[in-house]
């Protein structure tokens, strides 16, 4: 899945569409569309992403393929704050065109916690393989 991946935001064209209340929660709603020759354009022809205003987190992204039908419809669940940030407890990806469902459960999510410099030596990174 791209959507699970980091993506280069230079690669998208955004823009606000809109506001709506999605499970009780006002958001803004941004599309974005890929540019031409992006990586993202061979994938998608445009998303539609609901950030929550009270902690800009995207809790509902629609996907659609590059040939304008839909593709994927993802949602961030059970939204808890976790130090400074807001983290879902629970991600689910429809696949509309396969009809199959991805659901990421989080546990035990730390952010921000100090790491021992030894954790990094090459020893080590070879062991966590």
């Amino acid at each position: 899945y791209l959507d699970l991946c980091g993506e280069d935001q230079t690669s998208w064209e955004y823009r606000t569409v809109g506001g709506e209340v999605v499970d009780g929660a006002a958001c803004i709603v941004i599309e974005a569309v890929p540019r031409p020759g992006t990586p993202a354009a061979d994938v998608y022809g445009r998303r539609r992403i609901w950030f929550r205003n009270d902690v800009f987190y995207p809790v509902t992204i629609r996907s659609f393929g590059a040939d304008g039908l839909p593709l994927t419809l993802e949602r961030a669940l059970d939204l808890v704050p976790n130090g400074r940030y807001w983290r879902p407890r629970r991600r689910e990806i429809l696949n509309l065109r396969r009809n199959n469902k991805t659901v990421l459960t989080y546990a035990k999510v730390r952010l921000d916690e100090p790491l021992e410099e030894a954790r990094f030596t090459l020893l080590e990174l070879e062991r966590e393989r």
